[in-house]
């Protein structure tokens, strides 16, 4: 679709156009096949002042090939807004690429960006489906700028792989929807919002920088894995439904129904507390990897008697009612990633008014403030290396419907999230 058009008559950039190949055979691409939008004008007026076009988007590119090769360039890019002295033009979305082979040994790049402007235009979609592939994958990848949301088309959409990159936010539409596996890069958002959107997938992950909101996302089967990385963070509105395994490398954020929020709040530590007590106060932080000693999953419920009110919590705002999980040095209460004198007075309180929780000093989740705890904050303080992930949360591992086995060995995790009955 062509730019728009501001005041004073500066015209908009025209849409890329739509290209359509079907070759049988080889189709080598060592040149260019382009359908980018068309960049908006820039008009002075005397005596008036300036005026800026908006980009146009970018158009389509449909590929039928047996074998795609090359090492040229295929893009369907937005055009950049109009610019003047006084004003800028928004700038196009990306356009769309679909490619349907049976080989692809294209080593060239594909792009389908938004270009540049006041806001810059949301990513297109890049979607590649071989012939062995049951449903194809698909990229939205918005070339490292951040720019307006990338909304799909209604519909329900199933694909082998997902990947949002290069800044782009993606924004799922309403439905169920099956994507096996997820991948969430540096400086991207995923959308799973508002409730009717759902996702089931077997494996999601959400890389250093990334961001993942969702309402209702599911997985369907004891070895299917949510990994949120160190430096990623996760939004869960309400609790996450799942039978198989998160480990959190990140930041977990869930924001419980405000009738619910009690009773969240003592489900997950009664969840921790299983798992610790029934494992180790050392939780693994991935299920193939060993785990790091003299660490704790931390939890608060934000705003709550003897729980601190944040504001936000890994760089996202928070409420009152958030249940904040970290994974962190045993002790440290206040998240920073380090065991210091503020740690040590907040257990001292805590063995003195024995009001519990985790922020308090029960490092274990036993209900109580003893002399286990505090050889877990000094083993911890002796032990430190450092600040985890420069201060960041690190790992909260979850099961659902009871142990997960990896390789015919029972997996040292904290029961966090489980359709069980509450212990």
């Amino acid at each position: 679709g062509g730019g728009t058009g501001t005041q004073m008559g500066a015209s908009g950039g025209a849409g890329g156009g739509a290209i359509q190949l079907t070759v049988g055979g080889k189709l080598t691409v060592n040149g260019v096949i382009s359908a980018n939008g068309s960049n908006g004008a820039s008009v002075a007026v005397a005596y008036q002042g300036y005026s800026s076009g908006g980009g146009g988007s970018g158009g389509s590119v449909y590929l039928t090939v047996g074998t795609l090769d090359g090492a040229g360039m295929i893009r369907v890019n937005g055009g950049g807004g109009g610019s003047t002295v006084w004003n800028v033009g928004g700038g196009g979305a990306g356009g769309r690429i679909a490619v349907y082979f049976a080989t692809n040994s294209f080593s060239g790049t594909t792009s389908a960006s938004g270009g540049a402007g006041a806001q810059y235009g949301g990513a297109g979609t890049i979607y590649r489906k071989s012939t062995a592939q049951s449903f194809g994958e698909l990229l939205v990848d918005n070339g490292g700028a951040a720019g307006a949301t990338t909304p799909l088309p209604a519909a329900v959409y199933a694909l082998d792989d997902l990947e949002v990159a290069g800044a782009a936010w993606l924004q799922l539409p309403t439905g169920t929807h099956t994507i096996d596996n997820i991948t969430v890069r540096s400086g991207t958002t995923l959308s799973l919002l508002p409730s009717d959107v759902l996702v089931q997938f077997k494996h999601a992950q959400v890389l250093a920088g990334g961001v993942f909101y969702s309402a209702s996302s599911s997985t369907d089967h004891p070895d299917d894995l949510l990994e949120i990385q160190p430096g990623g963070l996760a939004c869960f509105n309400g609790f996450f439904n799942n039978a198989g395994t998160i480990s959190v490398l990140g930041s977990l954020i869930v924001r419980p129904p405000q009738d619910a929020i009690l009773t969240t709040y003592t489900t997950v530590f009664s969840q921790l507390r299983a798992g610790v007590l029934g494992q180790s106060v050392r939780i693994w932080t991935n299920v193939n990897e060993d785990p790091k000693p003299y660490t704790a999953v931390g939890s608060v419920l934000n705003g709550y008697p003897n729980n601190p009110n944040w504001t936000t919590f890994a760089a996202h705002t928070v409420q009152k009612g958030d249940v904040l999980l970290k994974y962190t040095w045993a002790g440290d209460g206040d998240f920073n990633g380090v065991i210091n004198a503020d740690d040590y007075h907040r257990i001292d309180s805590g063995y003195i008014t024995q009001v519990g929780g985790y922020y308090n000093g029960d490092l274990n989740y036993d209900g109580v403030v003893n002399a286990d705890d505090y050889f877990l904050i000094d083993s911890a303080y002796i032990g430190q290396s450092g600040p985890l992930a420069a201060g960041l949360p690190q790992d909260v591992l979850a099961v659902g419907q009871g142990q997960v086995k990896k390789d015919g060995q029972p997996s040292l995790l904290a029961t966090l999230f489980s359709t069980e009955p509450m212990l």
